[in-house]
Protein backbone atom coordinates (compact mmCIF):
# COMPACT_ATOMS: atom_id res chain seq x y z
CA UNK A 1 0.00 0.00 0.00
CA UNK A 2 1.48 3.36 -1.07
CA UNK A 3 1.47 6.06 1.57
CA UNK A 4 0.25 9.46 0.47
CA UNK A 5 1.02 12.41 2.68
CA UNK A 6 -1.48 15.27 2.43
CA UNK A 7 -0.53 18.62 3.94
CA UNK A 8 -0.64 22.26 2.85
CA UNK A 9 3.13 22.38 2.47
CA UNK A 10 3.74 19.14 0.54
CA UNK A 11 2.19 17.98 -2.69
CA UNK A 12 2.61 14.68 -4.47
CA UNK A 13 3.99 14.68 -7.99
CA UNK A 14 4.46 11.98 -10.59
CA UNK A 15 7.91 11.15 -11.90
CA UNK A 16 8.67 9.49 -15.23
CA UNK A 17 7.99 6.02 -13.79
CA UNK A 18 4.47 7.01 -12.76
CA UNK A 19 5.14 6.70 -9.02
CA UNK A 20 4.20 9.36 -6.49
CA UNK A 21 7.10 11.37 -5.08
CA UNK A 22 7.51 14.30 -2.72
CA UNK A 23 8.84 17.67 -3.88
CA UNK A 24 8.67 20.92 -1.94
CA UNK A 25 6.52 23.06 -4.20
CA UNK A 26 3.12 24.70 -4.20
CA UNK A 27 1.90 23.49 -7.59
CA UNK A 28 1.16 19.83 -8.33
CA UNK A 29 2.81 19.18 -11.69
CA UNK A 30 4.35 16.02 -13.09
CA UNK A 31 8.00 15.77 -12.10
CA UNK A 32 8.79 14.80 -15.67
CA UNK A 33 7.84 18.37 -16.68
CA UNK A 34 10.18 20.02 -14.22
CA UNK A 35 13.77 19.01 -13.50
CA UNK A 36 14.00 15.98 -15.76
CA UNK A 37 12.84 17.91 -18.83
CA UNK A 38 15.27 20.71 -18.02
CA UNK A 39 18.12 18.22 -18.26
CA UNK A 40 16.79 16.72 -21.50
CA UNK A 41 15.84 19.98 -23.19
CA UNK A 42 18.81 22.20 -22.32
CA UNK A 43 21.42 22.81 -25.07
CA UNK A 44 24.36 20.68 -23.99
CA UNK A 45 27.84 22.03 -24.53
CA UNK A 46 30.41 19.39 -25.52
CA UNK A 47 32.50 18.21 -22.58
CA UNK A 48 36.19 17.60 -22.88
CA UNK A 49 36.12 14.95 -20.15
CA UNK A 50 33.65 13.19 -17.87
CA UNK A 51 32.56 15.06 -14.77
CA UNK A 52 34.44 14.04 -11.64
CA UNK A 53 32.11 13.42 -8.71
CA UNK A 54 33.01 12.32 -5.19
CA UNK A 55 30.21 10.17 -3.74
CA UNK A 56 30.56 10.19 0.04
CA UNK A 57 28.11 7.55 1.21
CA UNK A 58 29.06 4.75 3.57
CA UNK A 59 28.15 1.26 2.25
CA UNK A 60 27.18 0.08 5.74
CA UNK A 61 23.45 0.73 5.43
CA UNK A 62 21.15 -0.23 2.55
CA UNK A 63 19.55 3.23 2.29
CA UNK A 64 23.00 4.79 1.70
CA UNK A 65 23.83 2.16 -0.93
CA UNK A 66 20.47 2.85 -2.58
CA UNK A 67 21.25 6.57 -2.73
CA UNK A 68 24.60 5.79 -4.36
CA UNK A 69 22.78 3.51 -6.82
CA UNK A 70 20.47 6.38 -7.72
CA UNK A 71 23.48 8.61 -8.41
CA UNK A 72 25.00 5.89 -10.59
CA UNK A 73 21.74 5.46 -12.50
CA UNK A 74 21.61 9.15 -13.32
CA UNK A 75 25.23 9.00 -14.51
CA UNK A 76 24.42 6.10 -16.83
CA UNK A 77 21.59 8.09 -18.40
CA UNK A 78 23.14 11.57 -18.58
CA UNK A 79 26.86 11.04 -17.98
CA UNK A 80 29.14 9.31 -17.96
CA UNK A 81 30.72 10.59 -14.76
CA UNK A 82 34.00 9.63 -13.18
CA UNK A 83 33.39 8.66 -9.55
CA UNK A 84 35.47 8.55 -6.41
CA UNK A 85 33.81 5.94 -4.20
CA UNK A 86 35.92 4.56 -1.35
CA UNK A 87 34.24 2.16 1.12
CA UNK A 88 34.71 3.53 4.63
CA UNK A 89 32.85 3.62 7.95
CA UNK A 90 29.65 5.53 8.62
CA UNK A 91 31.45 8.39 10.37
CA UNK A 92 34.60 8.19 8.22
CA UNK A 93 33.89 9.15 4.59
CA UNK A 94 36.86 9.57 2.26
CA UNK A 95 37.55 12.57 0.03
CA UNK A 96 40.59 12.27 -2.28
CA UNK A 97 43.42 14.78 -2.12
CA UNK A 98 42.00 17.57 -4.28
CA UNK A 99 45.48 18.51 -5.46
CA UNK A 100 45.73 15.07 -7.08
CA UNK A 101 42.09 14.41 -8.03
CA UNK A 102 39.87 17.44 -7.89
CA UNK A 103 36.15 16.62 -8.11
CA UNK A 104 33.80 18.90 -10.01
CA UNK A 105 31.17 18.21 -7.36
CA UNK A 106 30.45 16.27 -4.18
CA UNK A 107 27.39 14.28 -3.13
CA UNK A 108 27.47 13.12 0.47
CA UNK A 109 26.10 12.53 3.94
CA UNK A 110 27.55 12.25 7.46
CA UNK A 111 30.54 14.41 6.56
CA UNK A 112 33.21 15.08 9.16
CA UNK A 113 34.29 18.64 10.02
CA UNK A 114 37.67 18.00 8.37
CA UNK A 115 36.09 17.00 5.07
CA UNK A 116 33.64 19.91 5.23
CA UNK A 117 36.59 22.30 5.65
CA UNK A 118 38.36 20.78 2.62
CA UNK A 119 35.24 21.06 0.46
CA UNK A 120 34.69 24.69 1.52
CA UNK A 121 38.36 25.66 1.08
CA UNK A 122 38.43 24.14 -2.41
CA UNK A 123 35.07 25.78 -3.30
CA UNK A 124 33.64 22.50 -4.58
CA UNK A 125 29.86 22.45 -5.21
CA UNK A 126 28.02 19.98 -3.01
CA UNK A 127 24.63 18.33 -2.67
CA UNK A 128 24.01 17.67 1.03
CA UNK A 129 21.97 14.63 2.01
CA UNK A 130 20.22 14.66 5.39
CA UNK A 131 21.63 17.97 6.67
CA UNK A 132 22.34 17.95 10.38
CA UNK A 133 21.22 20.49 12.97
CA UNK A 134 24.57 22.25 12.62
CA UNK A 135 24.47 22.28 8.82
CA UNK A 136 21.01 23.88 8.93
CA UNK A 137 22.28 26.92 10.85
CA UNK A 138 22.75 30.13 8.89
CA UNK A 139 26.40 30.44 9.89
CA UNK A 140 27.32 27.00 8.56
CA UNK A 141 29.10 27.03 5.17
CA UNK A 142 26.66 24.42 3.81
CA UNK A 143 23.62 26.54 4.68
CA UNK A 144 21.81 27.32 1.43
CA UNK A 145 23.37 24.39 -0.45
CA UNK A 146 20.96 22.10 -2.30
CA UNK A 147 19.73 19.29 -0.05
CA UNK A 148 18.04 15.92 -0.38
CA UNK A 149 16.33 14.44 2.63
CA UNK A 150 13.83 11.82 3.57
CA UNK A 151 10.37 12.92 4.67
CA UNK A 152 10.81 11.81 8.27
CA UNK A 153 7.59 13.53 9.31
CA UNK A 154 5.65 11.34 6.86
CA UNK A 155 7.42 8.25 8.21
CA UNK A 156 6.46 9.08 11.80
CA UNK A 157 2.84 9.64 10.77
CA UNK A 158 2.71 6.40 8.78
CA UNK A 159 4.16 4.38 11.67
CA UNK A 160 1.66 5.83 14.14
CA UNK A 161 -1.28 4.95 11.90
CA UNK A 162 0.14 1.44 11.37
CA UNK A 163 0.15 0.75 15.11
CA UNK A 164 -3.15 2.52 15.80
CA UNK A 165 -4.85 0.28 13.26
CA UNK A 166 -3.62 -2.65 15.35
CA UNK A 167 -5.36 -1.25 18.43
CA UNK A 168 -2.32 -0.69 20.67
CA UNK A 169 -2.62 1.63 23.65
CA UNK A 170 1.05 1.76 24.72
CA UNK A 171 3.68 3.25 22.41
CA UNK A 172 7.42 3.93 22.41
CA UNK A 173 10.08 5.35 20.12
CA UNK A 174 13.81 4.52 19.96
CA UNK A 175 15.99 7.35 18.63
CA UNK A 176 19.30 7.02 16.82
CA UNK A 177 21.88 8.83 18.94
CA UNK A 178 21.74 12.23 20.61
CA UNK A 179 20.92 15.24 18.46
CA UNK A 180 20.19 13.52 15.13
CA UNK A 181 17.84 15.73 13.12
CA UNK A 182 15.97 13.15 11.00
CA UNK A 183 15.52 10.85 14.01
CA UNK A 184 14.11 13.67 16.12
CA UNK A 185 11.67 14.67 13.35
CA UNK A 186 10.37 11.08 13.16
CA UNK A 187 9.91 10.97 16.92
CA UNK A 188 8.05 14.29 16.99
CA UNK A 189 5.68 13.29 14.18
CA UNK A 190 5.06 9.83 15.68
CA UNK A 191 4.37 11.28 19.12
CA UNK A 192 2.17 14.08 17.77
CA UNK A 193 -0.19 11.69 15.95
CA UNK A 194 -0.45 9.50 19.04
CA UNK A 195 -1.08 12.55 21.23
CA UNK A 196 -3.92 13.57 18.91
CA UNK A 197 -5.52 10.20 19.63
CA UNK A 198 -4.99 10.61 23.38
CA UNK A 199 -1.96 8.34 23.82
CA UNK A 200 1.41 9.19 25.37
CA UNK A 201 4.68 7.94 23.88
CA UNK A 202 7.77 6.84 25.80
CA UNK A 203 11.00 7.88 24.09
CA UNK A 204 14.46 6.33 24.36
CA UNK A 205 16.89 9.09 23.40
CA UNK A 206 19.98 6.96 23.13
CA UNK A 207 23.45 8.11 24.01
CA UNK A 208 26.67 9.30 22.48
CA UNK A 209 27.85 7.26 19.50
CA UNK A 210 31.21 6.60 21.14
CA UNK A 211 29.81 5.26 24.40
CA UNK A 212 30.62 1.65 25.28
CA UNK A 213 28.28 -0.71 23.40
CA UNK A 214 27.69 -2.91 26.44
CA UNK A 215 26.65 0.10 28.51
CA UNK A 216 24.33 1.32 25.73
CA UNK A 217 22.65 -2.07 25.41
CA UNK A 218 22.24 -2.47 29.17
CA UNK A 219 20.58 0.92 29.38
CA UNK A 220 18.23 0.04 26.50
CA UNK A 221 17.32 -3.26 28.17
CA UNK A 222 16.42 -1.51 31.43
CA UNK A 223 14.25 0.95 29.53
CA UNK A 224 12.43 -1.80 27.62
CA UNK A 225 11.71 -3.76 30.80
CA UNK A 226 9.93 -0.83 32.45
CA UNK A 227 7.61 -0.15 29.50
CA UNK A 228 3.94 -1.11 29.94
CA UNK A 229 3.04 -4.19 27.89
CA UNK A 230 1.98 -4.91 25.23
CA UNK A 231 3.79 -2.01 23.62
CA UNK A 232 4.22 -0.85 20.02
CA UNK A 233 7.79 0.35 19.38
CA UNK A 234 8.96 2.41 16.40
CA UNK A 235 12.72 2.29 15.96
CA UNK A 236 14.17 5.20 14.01
CA UNK A 237 15.82 2.79 11.54
CA UNK A 238 16.40 -0.93 11.03
CA UNK A 239 19.74 -0.93 12.83
CA UNK A 240 18.07 0.33 15.99
CA UNK A 241 15.12 -2.00 15.41
CA UNK A 242 17.50 -4.94 15.42
CA UNK A 243 19.06 -3.66 18.64
CA UNK A 244 15.61 -3.54 20.21
CA UNK A 245 14.85 -7.12 19.14
CA UNK A 246 18.18 -8.36 20.50
CA UNK A 247 17.52 -6.60 23.80
CA UNK A 248 14.06 -8.16 23.97
CA UNK A 249 15.61 -11.60 23.53
CA UNK A 250 18.07 -10.99 26.36
CA UNK A 251 15.36 -9.74 28.72
CA UNK A 252 12.70 -12.37 27.86
CA UNK A 253 10.35 -9.79 26.35
CA UNK A 254 8.38 -11.83 23.84
CA UNK A 255 8.03 -10.32 20.36
CA UNK A 256 5.40 -9.75 18.98
CA UNK A 257 3.27 -10.76 21.98
CA UNK A 258 4.62 -8.27 24.53
CA UNK A 259 6.39 -5.87 22.17
CA UNK A 260 5.66 -5.13 18.52
CA UNK A 261 8.70 -3.62 16.77
CA UNK A 262 8.81 -1.64 13.51
CA UNK A 263 11.95 -0.29 11.80
CA UNK A 264 12.60 2.09 8.90
CA UNK A 265 14.45 1.61 5.57
CA UNK A 266 13.52 -2.05 4.94
CA UNK A 267 17.20 -3.00 4.96
CA UNK A 268 16.96 -6.70 4.16
CA UNK A 269 20.22 -7.58 5.92
CA UNK A 270 19.08 -6.10 9.22
CA UNK A 271 15.45 -7.20 8.81
CA UNK A 272 15.97 -10.79 7.70
CA UNK A 273 18.77 -11.57 10.15
CA UNK A 274 16.79 -10.25 13.12
CA UNK A 275 15.06 -12.67 15.48
CA UNK A 276 12.16 -12.50 14.86
CA UNK A 277 12.35 -10.94 11.40
CA UNK A 278 11.87 -7.19 11.55
CA UNK A 279 8.95 -5.33 9.98
CA UNK A 280 10.01 -2.09 8.33
CA UNK A 281 8.90 0.98 6.38
CA UNK A 282 10.51 1.14 2.95
CA UNK A 283 11.72 4.40 1.41
CA UNK A 284 12.53 5.80 -2.03
CA UNK A 285 16.22 6.28 -1.21
CA UNK A 286 17.37 5.40 -4.73
CA UNK A 287 15.04 8.00 -6.19
CA UNK A 288 16.51 10.48 -3.71
CA UNK A 289 20.03 9.69 -4.94
CA UNK A 290 18.91 10.12 -8.54
CA UNK A 291 17.41 13.54 -7.76
CA UNK A 292 20.57 14.59 -5.92
CA UNK A 293 22.66 13.73 -8.97
CA UNK A 294 20.24 15.66 -11.17
CA UNK A 295 20.54 18.76 -8.96
CA UNK A 296 24.35 18.54 -9.08
CA UNK A 297 24.28 18.25 -12.88
CA UNK A 298 22.09 21.34 -13.15
CA UNK A 299 24.33 23.20 -10.72
CA UNK A 300 27.48 22.37 -12.69
CA UNK A 301 25.80 23.42 -15.95
CA UNK A 302 24.98 26.80 -14.45
CA UNK A 303 21.25 26.12 -14.45
CA UNK A 304 19.07 27.47 -11.67
CA UNK A 305 16.14 25.68 -10.11
CA UNK A 306 13.68 26.61 -7.40
CA UNK A 307 13.89 23.06 -6.05
CA UNK A 308 16.77 23.25 -3.61
CA UNK A 309 15.27 20.93 -1.04
CA UNK A 310 14.12 17.59 -2.43
CA UNK A 311 12.06 15.31 -0.21
CA UNK A 312 11.64 11.61 -0.88
CA UNK A 313 8.96 9.73 0.98
CA UNK A 314 8.12 6.32 2.40
CA UNK A 315 6.76 3.64 0.10
CA UNK A 316 5.13 0.78 1.97
CA UNK A 317 5.28 -0.99 5.31
CA UNK A 318 6.61 -4.52 4.96
CA UNK A 319 5.09 -6.58 7.78
CA UNK A 320 7.15 -9.47 9.12
CA UNK A 321 7.17 -11.48 12.34
CA UNK A 322 8.04 -8.60 14.67
CA UNK A 323 4.61 -6.97 14.19
CA UNK A 324 2.42 -10.04 13.68
CA UNK A 325 -1.06 -9.05 14.85
CA UNK A 326 -1.85 -10.54 18.26
CA UNK A 327 -3.81 -9.63 21.35
CA UNK A 328 -2.48 -12.44 23.52
CA UNK A 329 -1.65 -11.71 27.13
CA UNK A 330 -1.57 -15.25 28.55
CA UNK A 331 2.03 -15.91 29.71
CA UNK A 332 1.72 -19.71 29.31
CA UNK A 333 0.51 -19.48 25.71
CA UNK A 334 3.03 -16.76 24.84
CA UNK A 335 5.90 -18.85 26.19
CA UNK A 336 4.68 -21.95 24.33
CA UNK A 337 4.25 -20.10 21.03
CA UNK A 338 7.69 -18.56 21.33
CA UNK A 339 9.22 -22.02 21.95
CA UNK A 340 7.45 -23.44 18.90
CA UNK A 341 8.53 -20.45 16.79
CA UNK A 342 12.22 -20.58 17.62
CA UNK A 343 12.22 -24.29 16.78
CA UNK A 344 10.31 -23.66 13.53
CA UNK A 345 7.82 -26.32 14.63
CA UNK A 346 10.43 -28.96 13.81
CA UNK A 347 11.97 -31.76 15.85
CA UNK A 348 9.72 -31.01 18.84
CA UNK A 349 6.76 -32.80 20.45
CA UNK A 350 3.93 -31.69 22.70
CA UNK A 351 5.88 -33.01 25.67
CA UNK A 352 8.79 -30.69 24.82
CA UNK A 353 6.45 -27.69 24.88
CA UNK A 354 4.92 -28.78 28.19
CA UNK A 355 8.37 -29.20 29.73
CA UNK A 356 9.46 -25.76 28.50
CA UNK A 357 6.39 -23.95 29.84
CA UNK A 358 6.45 -26.00 33.07
CA UNK A 359 2.69 -26.48 33.47
CA UNK A 360 0.49 -29.53 33.12
CA UNK A 361 -0.55 -30.60 29.62
CA UNK A 362 -4.21 -30.29 30.53
CA UNK A 363 -3.75 -26.70 31.70
CA UNK A 364 -1.84 -25.63 28.59
CA UNK A 365 -4.22 -27.44 26.22
CA UNK A 366 -7.14 -25.65 27.86
CA UNK A 367 -5.43 -22.28 27.44
CA UNK A 368 -4.68 -23.03 23.77
CA UNK A 369 -8.28 -24.02 23.06
CA UNK A 370 -9.70 -20.99 24.89
CA UNK A 371 -7.41 -18.38 23.31
CA UNK A 372 -6.43 -19.88 19.95
CA UNK A 373 -9.14 -22.42 19.26
CA UNK A 374 -6.52 -25.04 18.47
CA UNK A 375 -4.39 -27.70 20.14
CA UNK A 376 -0.68 -27.61 20.89
CA UNK A 377 -0.02 -30.29 18.26
CA UNK A 378 -2.00 -28.43 15.62
CA UNK A 379 0.06 -25.30 16.32
CA UNK A 380 3.29 -27.30 16.00
CA UNK A 381 2.08 -28.70 12.68
CA UNK A 382 1.05 -25.25 11.44
CA UNK A 383 4.48 -23.73 12.12
CA UNK A 384 6.25 -26.84 10.79
CA UNK A 385 4.27 -26.68 7.54
CA UNK A 386 5.19 -23.00 7.16
CA UNK A 387 8.84 -24.00 7.56
CA UNK A 388 8.48 -26.78 4.98
CA UNK A 389 6.88 -24.42 2.46
CA UNK A 390 9.63 -21.85 3.01
CA UNK A 391 12.37 -24.46 2.39
CA UNK A 392 10.61 -25.78 -0.70
CA UNK A 393 9.94 -22.31 -2.08
CA UNK A 394 13.17 -20.49 -1.30
CA UNK A 395 15.81 -23.25 -1.69
CA UNK A 396 16.66 -26.10 -4.01
CA UNK A 397 17.42 -28.40 -1.07
CA UNK A 398 16.62 -32.05 -1.97
CA UNK A 399 13.38 -33.40 -0.51
CA UNK A 400 15.24 -36.04 1.49
CA UNK A 401 17.29 -33.38 3.29
CA UNK A 402 14.21 -31.26 4.01
CA UNK A 403 12.50 -34.31 5.50
CA UNK A 404 15.38 -34.92 7.90
CA UNK A 405 15.59 -31.24 8.81
CA UNK A 406 11.93 -30.91 9.79
CA UNK A 407 11.76 -34.21 11.65
CA UNK A 408 10.31 -36.75 9.19
CA UNK A 409 11.96 -40.17 9.01
CA UNK A 410 11.39 -40.50 5.26
CA UNK A 411 10.88 -38.24 2.26
CA UNK A 412 7.74 -40.25 1.44
CA UNK A 413 6.13 -39.00 4.66
CA UNK A 414 7.09 -35.41 3.85
CA UNK A 415 5.71 -35.65 0.31
CA UNK A 416 2.45 -37.06 1.64
CA UNK A 417 2.06 -34.22 4.16
CA UNK A 418 2.95 -31.57 1.57
CA UNK A 419 0.43 -32.88 -0.96
CA UNK A 420 -2.29 -33.02 1.69
CA UNK A 421 -1.61 -29.46 2.92
CA UNK A 422 -0.87 -27.71 -0.38
CA UNK A 423 -2.71 -29.78 -2.96
CA UNK A 424 0.25 -30.74 -5.16
CA UNK A 425 3.58 -32.55 -5.07
CA UNK A 426 6.79 -30.77 -4.13
CA UNK A 427 8.26 -31.23 -7.61
CA UNK A 428 5.13 -29.76 -9.23
CA UNK A 429 5.14 -26.81 -6.84
CA UNK A 430 8.79 -26.04 -7.56
CA UNK A 431 8.41 -26.44 -11.31
CA UNK A 432 5.41 -24.12 -11.42
CA UNK A 433 7.24 -21.60 -9.23
CA UNK A 434 10.34 -21.69 -11.40
CA UNK A 435 8.33 -21.23 -14.60
CA UNK A 436 6.29 -18.41 -13.06
CA UNK A 437 8.99 -16.49 -11.22
CA UNK A 438 12.33 -17.99 -12.25
CA UNK A 439 13.56 -18.06 -8.64
CA UNK A 440 15.97 -21.01 -8.73
CA UNK A 441 16.74 -24.25 -10.65
CA UNK A 442 14.41 -27.19 -10.27
CA UNK A 443 14.86 -29.22 -7.10
CA UNK A 444 17.54 -31.90 -7.02
CA UNK A 445 15.56 -35.06 -6.61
Amino acid sequence: MKFRKITNEEVEVLDVTGKFRYVTDTVAVPESKSMSEKVNAMPLKPRQRPLKVAVLFSPLYANLRQKAAGVARYSRLYGPWEFSVVPRGLQDPFLPDVSQWRPDGVIGQNLTPAIIDRIVDAKIPIIVFEPTYEQRREEHPFHGSPTVRIDSEAIGQLAAQYFLERHFSHFAYVCEYDNIYWSDVREEAFSRVLHDYGYPCDVYHGHNLHENMVDRDSDLERWLMQLPKPVAILACNDHQGRRVLNSCLRTDISVPYQASVLGVDNDEFFCMTANPMLSSIGTEAEWGGYQGAKMLDLLLRGETTAEKDILYGPTETVSRQSTAVTTLADPFVIKALEFIRINNGCQIRVSDVIHHVNVSQRTLENHFQTLLGTSIMDQIKKVRNETILRLVRETDTPVKEIALQVGFETSIHLCSVFRKEFGMTISTYRRDLCEREGLFPLDKQ
